[in-house]
């Protein structure tokens, strides 16, 4: 909205000084350079349906490239068309990167409460159906090999009738579709 505005008064201010160059009226063509705004806005309302979700979590995560550690937080999107919901409509799959805490518990909720934001920003977009977080962190195993590993999966419908605002984010084992958690999410 700033660079709009800024923009808007870059243009205001050549325009004049462009129609009284030394004290006479020079013509113009402003018709071309609204024309020329105009193109330069159409290509955000044209973005595919992967920036969307990409927008989407970067808005509520407040992580637009990297996580704290240097990682990305976005490891991947796959988007696949919905056969049950009809034509244009899509199941949109999301690799996640999780933030670690020091607590196992802090962990699990702050994945929790993200999910409660990702969800109704992605259900905004008409065209998904379906979406699952997929959310991944660094384990070590017991002979101290570390390895990423999936540590838990939220899989709901937009059509689920969930009320985000007074969403309860221990609920979401009972209310999604398909919920998974790793045993080292259950640690306390």
């Amino acid at each position: 909205m700033k660079k709009i505005i800024m923009i808007g008064a870059a243009l205001f201010l050549l325009v004049g000084c462009q129609r009284y160059s030394g004290g006479e009226p020079v013509e113009t063509e402003p018709k071309k350079e609204k024309q020329e705004d105009v193109q330069k806005e159409e290509p955000k309302s044209n973005l595919s349906l992967e920036e969307k979700v990409t927008a989407a979590i970067h808005s509520t995560t407040g992580k637009e490239a990297e996580k704290s550690d240097g990682m990305k937080r976005i490891i991947s999107i796959n988007t696949v068309e919905d056969a049950i919901s009809g034509e244009g409509k899509k199941i949109v799959n999301i690799d996640l990167n999780a933030d670690q805490h020091s607590r196992v518990p802090r962990t699990r909720d702050e994945m929790l409460l993200a999910s409660k934001e990702i969800f109704p920003a992605l259900f905004k977009e008409e065209e998904i159906s379906e979406a699952s977080l997929i959310w991944h962190l660094p384990l070590v195993d017991n002979a101290g090999n570390k390895e990423d590993v999936k540590v838990m999966q939220i899989r709901i419908r937009a059509d689920n009738k969930i009320n985000w605002d007074n969403f309860d984010v221990y609920k979401f084992e009972e209310v999604a579709d398909q919920y998974y958690e790793h045993d080292a999410m259950k640690e306390s």
